[in-house]
């Protein structure tokens, strides 16, 4: 295992996303605990963890909602913009309440 020194703002980026990956997780296993009528033992909650991890840690995608009283307009092939809307959404061409964004692995720079 190699160490890396990492500065506060990289340090601060990195505690952000494993907070991010947690809250993530914690969501995922309260909704599978909602549906089960059972509780998980820990044996079964370890696995259940690790394989939620896993799912995250292997997506492609993620549904993005947009914020209430916005949907999304799509610009391209897989660009987005947000669009203010007044009322109720009216579905119409390119428009939509909920977009799918590629998720990316690593930074690059």
């Amino acid at each position: 295992t190699e160490t890396v020194e990492l500065d506060s703002s990289e340090e601060e980026g990195v505690n952000e996303t494993v907070n991010q990956l947690a809250d993530l997780v914690l969501e995922q296993l309260s909704t599978l605990e909602e549906n089960l009528e059972e509780e998980l033992t820990d044996e079964n909650l370890d696995f259940a963890i690790n394989k939620i991890i896993d799912n995250l840690l292997h997506e492609e995608s993620k549904s993005v909602k947009a914020p209430d009283g916005f949907h999304w307009m799509k610009h391209g092939k897989n660009e987005y913009k947000l669009m203010k809307h007044k009322g109720k959404f009216k579905p119409h061409k390119g428009g939509s309440l909920e977009a799918k964004f590629d998720i990316q692995k690593i930074h690059k720079s």
